[in-house]
């Protein structure tokens, strides 16, 4: 694909994505589990090898289904959900800016 589709194709989606300042200002689940797994190697896979672009919402769903999110918390799952998914949310947004600077870069090289 060209790059410059790509980027194009790219900055379309971002100014698709409704933001949520409540999501980013909740700190409640600020852990590293080794029971979770890591939500930059999913968006990795998804961007970089599947070209998969979620938004906020699909990515969150995505990630809680596929890995069954719910079944590793042994307590009140309701107290960890909204942290979680503004972790996820965090997490997502700098993954964005970052994978939008990467193919940038890859367009000034190639040039």
């Amino acid at each position: 694909m060209d790059i410059n589709k790509k980027i194009r194709d790219f900055e379309n989606f971002l100014s698709s994505l409704k933001l949520n300042s409540n999501l980013r200002t909740i700190k409640t689940f600020e852990f590293d589990s080794p029971n979770i797994p890591s939500f930059s190697k999913e968006l990795n896979r998804l961007f970089f090898i599947e070209q998969k672009w979620l938004n906020f919402e699909e990515f969150y769903d995505f990630y809680i289904n596929k890995h069954k999110i719910k079944n590793l918390f042994k307590g009140d799952w309701n107290k960890y959900l909204l942290g979680l998914k503004a972790r996820l949310y965090r997490v997502q947004f700098g993954f964005l800016t970052e994978f939008h600077a990467f193919l940038l870069a890859k367009k000034n090289i190639w040039e």
